[in-house]
């Protein structure tokens, strides 16, 4: 299982005390991701020239990367930088990418369990960790036999979605627009399979939390009208099938991933788009409470 990070979340990332494993790899490209290190599958180095620290001897380069005015990103970059993060230790460098195997990830668990107190547990969030989905299942079955309660963040776009329902104790699924057109546009990918997989969620799944991100010129005017209205029908068959309020959580948009843009050497696509307003959040939550749905913010 190939992971970019981890470390703990109070009550962000499912109940209680949580130990993150945050998997590398996603089939979106949503225009306001906050980790673009997790879009690739494959391990990657972040730069950051401005934390300082001194550059390592110049004999330690084969690229020649180290000029007698500095660093020449370029050509570090070539290589990955990987010396100087690993023997250098040089803090502009970060290294993202890292594989782990079932027992890595349940020993980690194990040792962590007293921290977790009676909600907390391990989630898998991403990236997006279905992509790796054989590998989440085996680590999902593997904690639930130690005892580790779990829970996955994703986008819901997978096959076979149904395999987590029996293994996960919470599901939290992000859903970004109704319109198929727009959620294209914004995403990368159409919904259809999405909405597909909601809805089986919805009547199955043992505890399910929808996050919806409130974005800029995506889904902030008209389209949540339309969100709405398909949240509040899914309501229903989780009221229907489960005898319990659907759960929406509600997110503005924000620029703390602008920087990692920068480190990976990527355009920033959200360069200059305002936050929705906390006005318009409050808004839009009482219009989900008023479809019976139990939303937080």
């Amino acid at each position: 299982m190939m992971v970019f990070s981890s470390g703990w979340s109070v009550d962000r990332d499912g109940p209680g005390q949580r130990y993150m494993f945050y998997l590398k790899g996603c089939n979106m490209r949503c225009l306001w991701c906050a980790n673009p290190e997790s879009v690739s599958p494959l391990p990657q180095t972040l730069y950051y020239p401005d934390l300082g620290g001194a550059a390592p001897a110049a004999a330690s380069c084969p690229h020649g990367a180290v000029k007698a005015d500095g660093l020449d990103r370029e050509l570090c970059l070539r290589c990955g930088g990987k010396d100087c993060a690993k023997i250098w230790c040089d803090r502009r460098f970060e290294l993202c990418g890292e594989e782990l195997t079932t027992a890595d990830i349940v020993e980690v668990s194990v040792a962590s369990r007293e921290r977790f107190g009676r909600d907390g547990g391990v989630t898998f969030g991403g990236g997006e960790p279905t992509l790796q989905m054989e590998a989440l299942l085996d680590a999902l079955a593997a904690l639930k036999a130690v005892g580790v309660k779990t829970a996955v963040e994703t986008n819901a776009t997978a096959k076979g979605f149904e395999r987590l329902f029996p293994l996960v104790d919470h599901l939290i699924c992000d859903f970004k627009a109704c319109d198929a057109q727009v959620h294209r546009r914004a995403t990368g990918l159409f919904n259809a399979r999405i909405k597909a997989n909601l809805d089986r969620a919805a009547a199955e799944a043992k505890r399910l939390l929808i996050r919806v991100p409130l974005i800029t010129g995506v889904n902030d005017g008209r389209e949540f009208d339309t969100m709405v209205d398909w949240l509040g029908k899914l309501g229903k068959i989780r009221q229907s099938r489960r005898k319990e309020a659907l759960s929406v959580q509600l997110l503005r948009m924000g620029h703390a991933g602008q920087p990692k843009y920068a480190a990976l050497g990527q355009p920033y696509p959200m360069e200059g788009v305002k936050e929705p307003p906390r006005s318009r959040l409050v808004a839009c939550a009482m219009l989900l409470k008023a479809e019976g749905l139990d939303v937080q913010t």
